[in-house]
């Protein structure tokens, strides 16, 4: 088996497993406005505590950190599969999924607590501009921040898989730290895109949306930091040949 072959069989034992919660986890977040109360219908992680009988102060937005939870699985879990792969491959196999688990929990735990800054962030400018206002500021701060050599700088720090790896084979708590420190990166790589989603109103089709970008993003290779868009040419070369390779012809029976 050549080298490529191994690494595709070696990525696809890695993302069979991941792409299977995540997928569990999406359909958690379709189906929680139909299974939520009356009051909370359609309010994806965040739901309301209602002031006293004289409605001073008005509804309190609240986190659902239940729902919260899962939309980061939703999201961030795809961007786990290249840390996972490189881990698990200079890891003995009794401890293999010891060490996932400690880059999952490492690289969960920090993305967890950075959704729920963020989704207080959206909340207020929400109340403060409206909900389309609160979209708008959230988008100019995206597209201007993906334009800075500090977001490429950020990114490329994302791809350094090598040197994830190469810490967390030192023990559970050095994976859990490497794992900590490379959502860090990432935090500030899609953090404003994250933002823009929250601001929609964590709609499923707006956290879809930031997810595909973030992945696409994501495979672009790393580059010296500049000014101007990383745009996902990896991933538009990629669509653009499946459309243009014909389909195998079916021979008759």
């Amino acid at each position: 088996m050549s080298r490529r072959s191994a690494a595709g069989v070696e990525r696809r034992r890695v993302r069979r497993p991941v792409l299977v919660v995540v997928g569990a986890a999406w359909l958690v977040l379709v189906l929680a406005p139909l299974t939520t109360g009356p009051s909370g219908a359609g309010q994806g992680v965040h739901h309301h505590h209602h002031a006293g009988a004289s409605g001073a102060g008005g509804p309190a937005p609240t986190v659902d950190l239940r729902l919260l939870a899962v939309m980061v699985v939703a999201m961030m879990g795809p961007l786990l599969v290249e840390p996972l792969r490189h881990v698990t491959r200079r890891t003995f196999p009794r401890l293999r999924a010891r060490r996932a688990a400690a880059v999952v929990v490492g690289y969960l735990g920090p993305w967890l607590v950075a959704s729920v800054g963020l989704a207080l962030v959206a909340d207020g400018a929400a109340t403060a501009l409206g909900r389309a206002g609160a979209v708008a500021a959230a988008l100019v701060l995206a597209v201007v921040w993906h334009g800075t050599p500090a977001h490429q700088a950020c990114l490329n720090r994302t791809h350094r898989h090598g040197a994830l790896a190469a810490r967390a084979h030192r023990g559970d708590g050095a994976a859990v730290a490497a794992a900590a420190g490379h959502a860090g990166w990432c935090i500030a790589t899609c953090g404003p895109v994250m933002l823009v989603a929250m601001a929609a109103g964590h709609g499923v089709l707006a956290m879809a949306g930031a997810t595909l970008w973030m992945v696409a993003e994501r495979a672009e290779p790393a580059r010296r930091p500049a000014w101007g868009p990383v745009l996902p040419r990896r991933l538009l070369r990629a669509a653009a040949h499946r459309l243009a390779t014909p389909a195998p012809a079916v021979r008759p029976g």
